[in-house]
């Protein structure tokens, strides 16, 4: 194996000193050149209750990595003519829905089906606990469940789990072997990836692997003693019992997966030709020719005009990236096991450590304004607004003389003033221009990126009346996920509690936003939208949830029952 230089292998243990600790949990770092494993290092601890160390060899939780393996495994029956693309979901799932529009293997490889997520529909909605044991059967009795499609088949991307789980289940129909037994059988033992597998049962003893450590106690569950601090953030132990693969359930390690991603240089699987790996690599369509930049489980195309590849996955505690850089021949893996990592954070800067470039400046060039706004004029467009089409939440604030926008409660960029009323994100994504209103604030924002423009309205300034707020309270049900929730009011917030064994993603306080719009960042769920829906005199007859990562629930409606 060709060395990496001692000046960037230093650099690179710098990047990671964090997590270099005897106490603390971290990540197992890759990175493959030419097709050669150049660097491959652990740092922290894989097992704090033992004190076992991250090496390359600690197996992780991949998460939606998974996603790539079972895309692998459609491309492979294809290529042996066992099946196709075209073919309708129903010729294997007969007893999936009839929905109209035919739903086809294609859409759901490359995420455009319309089908609704289960992950979310089980875990944000329905009570399940989060590391709950979900058998297939449950998981699939769930989505067979759902009346109708988000969107029409190929209509548009949506990142649904749904479509790969369904995936694992028409391979298993047309082999007769489980996901786990045909991947192993075609991709595992013929590339030598001795230390992965798809865990088919939450019993399996899966050697050298990492425990998952969460940032925060899960919504539905106590905290409890396994905890430990790093900073100001205090982590306990998660427990990953969920047996559905397809979209999720591989483990793996830093050596296995340089042996997974030199395949797709020098192809060895199936009938060892490079059409395979050309394929798998090629995005699909939408009805309207444009691409879903979704392959066969990997994200595909361009960063910086250079052909691009990558995936990401989060679980109960395991965070994964890997990432392709076609044209140089670079692929970067971290692997960790604590969720106050964010690996994608840190491949820019491993990147520029492997090209030795000097490090990118904190400040973007771009945010660098030649208009300057007074305290007044900053003032006047402080403060938060929510987009109604797309449920978006703008906070801004006056942060030393800059203004700072907040984004659904999670990403915070700078809003460049350009001329007077106009703005711009400081990464040139969004153009913002302020429509003023009176008393000195603005009546509302038309955010603009590629050719659309979005309305964003500010929160209401008074908090709703008594009898505005309590018309919410009552009971809401929703039969296609035999779940209830009681809607009640507690201090001018909206307040949600399901009547399943467990607290949940959508049991939370729900602050009124504009019209019937009620919002709630938390760190568990992200941010999270649902609207009211009223009957024509006015009364409340339902409420939507509804989140800015996604329609995946959309107008999958909670009727009042009380």
């Amino acid at each position: 194996m060709a060395a990496l230089e001692q000046e960037a292998q230093e650099k690179i243990d710098a990047l990671f000193q964090t997590y270099n600790q005897e106490d603390t949990p971290g990540c197992a770092v890759g990175v493959l050149r030419d097709g050669e494993l150049i660097f491959k290092r652990g740092y922290g601890v894989a097992n704090l209750e033992h004190d076992v160390p991250i090496t390359p060899r600690t197996v992780f939780c991949l998460a939606s990595l998974a996603k790539q393996f079972t895309g692998m495994c459609i491309a492979l029956l294809e290529e042996a003519g066992r099946l196709s693309l075209e073919d309708d979901i129903r010729t294997y799932l007969p007893e999936f829905p009839d929905y109209g529009p035919r739903i086809t293997l294609a859409h759901l490889l490359h995420q455009c089906s319309g089908i609704r997520d289960y992950y979310v529909l089980a875990l944000f909605l329905a009570g399940v606990k989060f590391h709950d044991y979900l058998s297939r059967d449950e998981a699939l009795e769930l989505i067979l469940a759902q009346r109708e499609l988000i969107f029409l088949p190929g209509e548009r991307f949506h990142y649904s789990n749904s479509n790969y789980f369904l995936l694992s289940l028409v391979i298993e129909h047309i082999t007769g072997q489980t996901l786990g037994q045909f991947s192993q059988k075609h991709i595992f033992v013929p590339l030598g990836m001795q230390s992965t597998c798809f865990r088919e049962n939450h019993s399996l003893l899966i050697k050298h692997r990492a425990t998952g450590y969460g940032r925060f106690s899960l919504r539905n569950e106590e905290p409890g003693s396994d905890q430990f601090d790093m900073g100001e953030a205090t982590h306990f132990t998660c427990t990953n019992e969920l047996e559905l693969t397809g979209d999720d359930g591989v483990w793996s390690c830093i050596e296995d997966l340089a042996l997974w991603y030199q395949n797709l240089s020098a192809n060895r699987l199936g009938q060892g030709r490079p059409e395979l790996i050309e394929r798998y690599l090629t995005p699909g369509r939408l009805l309207d020719g444009t691409s879903t930049g979704y392959a066969y489980g990997l994200c595909v195309g361009t960063r910086n005009g250079a052909p691009f590849i990558d995936h990401r996955g989060w679980t109960c505690g395991y965070v994964a990236v890997c990432e392709y850089y076609v044209e140089e021949r670079l692929s970067l893996f971290i692997l960790s096991n604590t969720s106050c990592l964010q690996p994608w954070e840190y491949t820019g800067r491993l990147r520029a450590i492997l090209r030795d470039e000097p490090e990118q400046p904190s400040t973007p060039v771009a945010s660098v304004s030649s208009y300057v706004l007074s305290k007044t004029e900053r003032a006047c467009v402080t403060g938060s607004y929510h987009c109604p089409e797309n449920t978006y939440v703008w906070q801004i604030a006056d942060v030393d003389g800059r203004l700072r926008v907040t984004v659904n409660g999670l990403d915070e960029v700078e809003l460049l003033p350009r001329e007077k009323h106009t703005f711009e994100i400081s990464d040139g994504s969004y153009q913002v221009k302020a429509i003023p209103g009176k008393s000195g604030v603005y009546a509302h924002l038309e955010v603009s990126r590629g050719g659309r423009t979005w309305t964003f309205l500010p929160f209401r300034s008074l908090p709703l009346s008594e009898p505005e707020v309590q018309a919410y309270a009552g009971i809401y049900r929703c039969e296609e996920l035999a779940t209830t929730y009681d809607v009640y009011i507690e201090d001018g917030r909206v307040c949600l509690r399901n009547h399943n064994r467990h607290r949940c993603g959508l049991d939370l306080d729900f602050e009124p936003t504009i019209g019937d719009l009620c919002y709630k960042y938390d760190p568990w769920v992200d941010d999270v939208v649902i609207e009211f829906q009223r009957n024509p005199e006015g009364t409340i007859r339902a409420f939507v949830f509804r989140s800015h990562r996604g329609d995946a629930c959309e107008r999958l409606r909670f009727e009042r029952v009380g």
